[in-house]
């Protein structure tokens, strides 16, 4: 199998829309995944886990509310790719 043709047919990546935020909270949040570590792939740990803990972070700081952390993160776990922006702290 192909390389391109294997990681079509067998990853799937979904697309959850946070909301919509000023550019101090995207710098927030930036600062936030700065902090987030990355842990080589071990088949316990992957990209997903890293999104996670930065969503929590963003939980945490009052970035996102505990309603849309389950909403994204619900939403990422069940793949569905369209989600209400939602508002996010300015």
């Amino acid at each position: 199998i192909k390389m391109r043709e294997y990681a079509r047919t067998h990853h799937k990546s979904t697309k959850v829309l946070v909301g919509v935020m000023s550019l101090a909270t995207r710098k927030s949040i930036e600062q936030l995944a700065l902090e987030v570590p990355v842990m080589w792939p071990d088949g316990t740990w992957n990209c997903q886990n890293w999104i996670l803990d930065l969503l929590t972070r963003m939980h945490r700081a009052g970035i996102i509310s505990q309603r849309r952390w389950e909403e994204v993160v619900g939403a990422a776990h069940n793949g569905q790719e369209q989600l209400s922006y939602g508002n996010i702290v300015p």
